[in-house]
């Protein structure tokens, strides 16, 4: 099989890292750090000593999601490539599975399932985000009915999922392996988001190059969905958002009724879900903070849509 090249992007990771790492002790790393102002610096120095299968390449900035992974696909030998964000973990057997589903010929991306906390029920991966599939999602279409692949949702439900591979259109960047037959046509990721979009546009011309997409059933992973986020504070807060609108427009180039169609349904579906969970946190038991925090920002997603100029290339 193809080597294999685990590339971690870190920004004041001090806490996640480390653990992160030791559960791929023995695999060849890269971590590129963007100018963390945390322990992530001195913590990384330290486990390279002991993991000599550990590289680092050191950011005098905060360059970013994809411009760090670019730097790691360069410095990566020719290989299968895994894309690991150091709030996430996998392992050893999970890993093992995305090795054996990407060797088969024509995949080009695998991810495993990916649990993002008891309070997200979709899944990291699903169809692009044009119109159709984002009213399916936020209707609840796609949830009621998961196996009809005509109402397939910008998220995927479980019951959706195939025994081995089930084929979609994007997976998350934060645990996406990319073979090493898709590395020839699509070597680096697009830099024009700091951080989101990237993936989805990775997705897209990976299969554009005539190679499969999917999700491996019995692989699994564990991302503390949101620490990136907290980490990075400020404008990153609703990047996911805006850098979504971005990369739906510069795609498909919409005209200004499907802009603003498209605007409505993803607003308007974050917000009626930032009014479930606030009625959800006045119940007993229930954890109102987290719920509270969630609903939060959904709101400021749903709103950071209509803040954003619509590009113009």
């Amino acid at each position: 099989m193809p080597e294999l090249t685990i590339i971690i992007v870190t920004y004041n990771a001090e806490k996640d890292v480390e653990a992160c790492l030791r559960i791929l002790s023995g695999r060849n790393v890269v971590v590129v750090d963007n100018d963390s102002q945390d322990g992530t610096r001195a913590l990384l120095a330290r486990i390279s000593l002991e993991q000599p299968s550990v590289r680092t390449i050191l950011n005098d900035d905060n360059v970013g999601f994809a411009v760090a992974v670019n730097q790691g696909l360069r410095a990566a030998p020719e290989g299968d490539v895994l894309l690991l964000n150091p709030d996430a973990s996998i392992d050893p057997r999970s890993l093992d599975l995305l090795v054996e589903s990407a060797a088969e010929p024509g995949v080009g991306i695998v991810a495993p399932i990916i649990d993002n906390g008891p309070t997200v029920a979709v899944l990291a991966a699903g169809a692009q985000p044009r119109i159709w599939p984002l009213f399916t999602h936020y209707s609840g279409l796609s949830r009621m009915l998961p196996r009809l692949a005509l109402v397939q949702g910008r998220h995927l439900y479980r019951p959706a999922l195939r025994r081995g591979l089930t084929p979609v259109e994007w997976v998350s960047g934060g645990c996406l392996y990319l073979s090493a037959e898709a590395r020839t046509p699509v070597p680096e990721l697009t830099e024009r988001w700091f951080m989101y979009g990237e993936d989805l546009d990775l997705c897209r011309r990976v299969a554009e190059a005539g190679l499969s997409v999917n999700l491996v059933a019995g692989a699994n992973a564990v991302h503390a969905l949101g620490a990136s986020v907290i980490a990075s504070g400020g404008s990153v807060s609703t990047m996911w958002a805006r850098n979504t609108y971005d990369y739906y427009c510069v795609t498909y180039r919409p005209g200004p009724l499907r802009r603003f169609v498209w605007r409505a349904i993803f607003s308007g579906g974050l917000w009626s879900r930032a009014a479930a969970f606030d009625l959800m946190a006045r119940r007993p038991g229930r954890q109102a903070s987290d719920l509270k925090d969630r609903a939060k920002r959904f709101r400021r997603h749903g709103l950071a849509v209509w803040a954003t100029a619509s590009p113009r290339s």
